[in-house]
C-alpha cells in the first residue's frame, strides 16, 4: 500500500482548505511533508507527533491558528520545521528541546494582527545543529538568553542566522554570541539598549553580517543610540548611521523626527552614481550625461568641490525622465548594463517606471 511506502509528499500551492487532512497522519513513513502556501486553517493537529520519521516539514503561508502543540516534540528526527506566516499565537512549547536534530526552525511573521508568538525568547540550547532560527515578526519579550544556541557546534564552520526583527526584545546583546565565527543577526525593530562591551572591539566578529562588521563595526548590526538609517543599520558605504538630534532611546532607529527624509538633488545624484558604478557604466552603449560619473571611485565623490561645480543635471541623462526635477522613469533597455542593481536604487521615491530589459 502507498501509505506504507510513501516517504515524500509535496502539496505546496494546491489550494488546500480547512483543517490539516486527517489522511496525512496515516503516512507513518513520511520523511518530507510540504503543505505550504495553501489555505489550511484551524489548529495544528496533535497527531502531527505520530509522523516520527519526518525530516522536513513545511507548513508556511497558511492560516493556522492556536498554539504549536507539545506533541511536536515527538519529531525527534526532524531537521527542517517551518510554520512561518500563519496566524499562530502563544509561547513555543518546551518540548522543542527534544528536537535535537533541528537545522532550521522558522515561525517568523505570524502576524501580530491575528496572532503572534509571545513569551520569553526560547533558549534553543539543546540543538547542536541548529544554525537557522527565524522568529521575526512576533511578540517575544525579554533579553536574548546568555545560553542562546549554547550547544551549537561552532566547529562546523557554518554561518549562524538568527532572525529576531520586530519583536519586543530588550536589554543588551550578550557576549556569549562571540562563540559564533560567522553570524547574521537580524534584530532591528526591538528595544535593544547596547552591545556587551566586549563584542564590538573583538576580532572574532569581523566575519559577522557576511563580513560587513569588519567594514562598518557593529553599525552593520544596529545603529547606536542617537543614530539612524532607513534600515536601522549600515549596509553600504554610502549609507552610514547618521546622528539624530531628536533620537530614539534604543539602538537600530529607522527614523529621525528632526530629519526630512525626502530625497534632495544630491541624494538623487548619489543614488544614480552608485547605480552607474555598480552596473559597469563606462561600458554602456549610451552614456550621455551618465559619463559625468566616469572618473568617480565612490558616489560620495559628489560632495567634492570639482563635482559640485559641474552642476550635474540627472534629468538630462540618457534614459532618464523627470517631473519637477525628480526622477520618475529610467529606461535603459539593451544598453549593456552588467551586474546587480544596488538596493539604494529603490530609494528614488518618485520613480514609477523602470525598463532594464535586455541587459545582464
Amino acid at each position: 500500500k502507498l501509505k506504507d511506502s510513501l516517504t515524500g509528499l509535496h502539496m505546496t500551492y494546491n489550494n488546500l482548505k480547512g483543517p490539516m487532512p486527517s489522511e496525512l497522519f496515516q503516512l507513518k513513513h513520511l520523511e518530507i511533508l510540504a503543505i505550504s502556501e495553501n489555505e489550511l486553517s484551524g489548529e495544528i493537529d496533535t497527531r502531527i507527533g505520530e509522523l516520527t520519521n519526518l525530516l522536513e516539514f513545511y507548513c508556511y503561508g497558511n492560516k493556522m491558528t492556536g498554539e504549536i502543540p507539545s506533541e511536536i516534540g515527538l519529531l525527534t528526527k526532524i531537521q527542517i520545521l517551518t510554520f512561518a506566516e500563519n496566524h499562530l499565537s502563544g509561547s513555543l512549547p518546551e518540548e522543542i528541546k527534544n528536537m535535537g536534530n533541528l537545522h532550521t526552525f522558522s515561525v517568523h511573521n505570524n502576524n501580530p494582527d491575528t496572532g503572534a508568538h509571545t513569551g520569553p525568547l526560547p533558549k534553543f540550547n539543546y540543538h547542536p545543529y541548529l544554525n537557522e532560527v527565524y522568529l521575526d515578526g512576533n511578540a517575544f519579550t525579554g533579553e536574548i538568553p546568555p545560553n542562546f544556541l549554547h550547544m551549537f557546534n561552532e566547529t562546523s564552520g557554518e554561518t549562524v542566522t538568527i532572525g529576531l526583527e520586530n519583536n519586543q526584545l530588550t536589554g543588551t546583546i550578550p557576549v556569549t554570541l562571540l562563540k559564533f565565527d560567522s553570524l547574521v543577526l537580524n534584530i532591528m525593530g526591538n528595544s535593544i539598549e547596547a552591545f556587551d562591551s566586549r563584542i564590538c572591539g573583538s576580532k572574532d566578529v569581523e566575519a559577522w553580517m557576511n563580513g560587513l562588521v569588519e567594514q562598518f563595526g557593529c553599525d552593520a548590526i544596529l545603529c547606536p543610540v542617537g543614530f539612524w538609517t532607513d534600515t536601522g543599520r549600515q549596509e553600504e558605504e554610502m549609507t552610514p548611521c547618521k546622528e539624530c538630534t531628536d533620537p530614539s532611546e534604543f539602538m537600530g532607529a529607522t527614523t529621525c523626527a528632526s530629519v526630512d527624509t525626502t530625497p534632495n538633488d544630491l541624494d538623487q545624484l548619489e543614488i544614480l552614481a552608485e547605480f552607474y558604478l555598480a552596473l559597469e557604466g563606462p561600458k554602456w552603449n549610451s552614456t550621455k550625461g551618465w559619463d559625468a560619473f566616469a572618473e568617480m571611485e565612490s558616489p560620495l565623490d559628489l560632495t567634492l568641490p570639482n563635482y559640485q561645480d559641474m552642476k550635474i543635471d540627472a534629468c538630462s541623462f540618457h534614459g532618464v525622465v523627470c517631473d519637477n526635477k525628480k526622477v520618475i522613469a529610467i529606461n535603459l533597455p539593451n544598453n549593456g548594463l552588467e551586474g546587480m542593481v544596488p538596493s539604494t536604487f529603490w530609494d528614488l521615491t518618485s520613480l514609477s517606471e523602470v525598463d532594464l530589459s535586455g541587459n545582464e
